[in-house]
């Protein structure tokens, strides 16, 4: 008969701590991970968990979602290179990023627990000072969907070993959770709308949607692009700019709009199935940043690559993502420019609706575009310019906008470079946004992976 040991957690709500009792676990069967598993097959699995915790929590925007990733993943990072020398700290190449945690020396850790205690811990922090979740009920919460993860992680570990890579993970959480609370976006989850926002007036401006993903009536998170960039050199990509208004039937602004009105839903089933996987709604998704979260651990794990190297390219993305949100959105509040819908029922038939439910902000440029460009660009620098993969992510899917839809596909492309892209197009088969809305979104986000890109991961 097998032993078997059982971990048992108590939680202090004074002093958030753990106490751990290494007698017995219960070794339940869970299809996740094999024992002590130290691939990227453990950080996907961790990633896909914090991913899926944090959609079903109080964060439902792209923005401030991007930030959460960052965070986890670049925690991750800064705990996984202590299992490989060759790797290098973020510490002092991301702004504001000091008094890094480091294990002490000569002593056993298990890394994998640390990220998983990192994990946890981190919730913890977000659930009780940004969302003021009862500290009870979300720490029961966040531990039962980390569960299976643990309990795969306690083989072979002496009791010591285990506190010390709990502790381990908890202060690196607890670190990461003071710096997050300096850039400016700290909080705002909860609150995400400023209903004292002034609205600027005339041609060409955003108004909130009649038919939207919520009912809302200021835009989401218009302060978003004064955020601190986590690279330096993305505070100063220039703003681009923006094909001037105009109604006259012969102008490039009025044919990108023309183009939404004469197709106003997916035309072949090959179009409904790209619009359906990149919708990407908050409110029913992973969201966008999310899904290129998870898209990016899933093809390290693809390409079997080490957790070091998983952990380095999920933060690579996740950093990028973040930052080519920041970006975009001081592009969208400085132009504050109108989506397909508002033109075309004031210019072209006041009887126009969009395919997809409208996002709560501006159009200008594509925020999916933007943040998919940057995934794209960072994923060629660790996997390669030609690789060719699969997108698992929504598959096994319920959508419920604009149609109840079972996604019971995947979505294959030659390189990640044609995913970005086929992210960009689903915004215009969806009727929420225009030609230029989207290039214009790929060629930022290219930038903010250029100076992602620069960061030394290698000692």
């Amino acid at each position: 008969m097998k032993k078997k040991i059982r971990l048992q957690i108590c939680f202090c709500m004074l002093s958030l701590t753990f106490v751990f009792s290494c007698t017995k676990l219960e070794q339940a069967s869970f299809p996740l991970l094999t024992t002590n598993d130290t691939t990227a097959t453990f950080y996907y699995e961790l990633v896909k968990n914090n991913t899926t915790t944090l959609r079903y929590s109080g964060s439902k925007g792209p923005t401030t979602n991007s930030r959460y990733f960052a965070y986890f993943s670049i925690g991750l990072y800064e705990i996984a290179i202590n299992s490989d020398p060759s790797y290098k700290s973020l510490e002092g190449q991301l702004q504001g990023l000091t008094g890094v945690p480091k294990p002490e020396p000569g002593k056993e850790y298990s890394f994998t627990m640390a990220m998983i205690a990192f994990s946890d811990s981190l919730f913890q922090s977000i659930y009780t000072q940004e969302f003021f979740y009862d500290p009870v009920s979300s720490h029961q919460y966040v531990l039962n969907n980390l569960q299976p993860l643990l309990e795969k992680q306690l083989g072979g570990y002496s009791k010591e070993v285990i506190e010390r890579s709990w502790a381990f993970g908890q202060r690196m959480a607890a670190a990461i959770f003071e710096w997050s609370k300096t850039d400016g976006g700290f909080g705002v989850a909860l609150y995400p709308f400023d209903n004292q926002f002034v609205f600027p007036s005339g041609d060409s401006y955003w108004i909130p949607p009649l038919r939207g993903q919520i009912s809302a009536t200021t835009p989401l998170t218009p302060y978003w692009g004064k955020n601190r960039k986590f690279v330096a050199a993305n505070e100063t990509i220039p703003v681009p700019s923006i094909e001037p208004f105009s109604k006259d039937t012969s102008s490039r602004y009025y044919k990108m709009y023309r183009y939404v009105y004469d197709h106003p839903k997916p035309a072949t089933v090959e179009e409904d199935r790209k619009a359906y996987w990149w919708a990407d709604d908050p409110i029913e998704s992973f969201s966008p940043p999310g899904h290129s979260y998870i898209m990016a651990s899933q093809i390290s794990r693809d390409q079997k690559a080490s957790l070091v190297k998983a952990a380095a390219s999920g933060a690579a993305v996740a950093i990028a993502v973040a930052d080519a949100f920041s970006v975009c959105w001081k592009a969208k509040m400085t132009y504050f420019n109108e989506r397909p819908s508002t033109y075309l029922k004031k210019h072209i038939d006041a009887t126009f609706n969009n395919y997809w439910p409208e996002p709560p902000f501006p159009a200008f440029p594509s925020g999916h575009s933007t943040q998919s460009a940057a995934c794209a660009k960072v994923l060629e620098q660790w996997y390669g310019v030609n690789t060719p993969f699969t997108d698992i992510t929504n598959s096994n899917e319920y959508r419920f906008f604009p149609n109840f839809v079972y996604i019971d596909y995947t979505r294959s492309y030659p390189n990640f470079w044609a995913a970005a892209l086929e992210a960009g197009e689903s915004r215009i088969i969806g009727g929420i946004h225009t030609e230029q809305d989207n290039l214009v979104g790929l060629d930022l986000g290219t930038k903010v992976a250029q100076n992602v890109n620069l960061l030394k991961w290698r000692n």
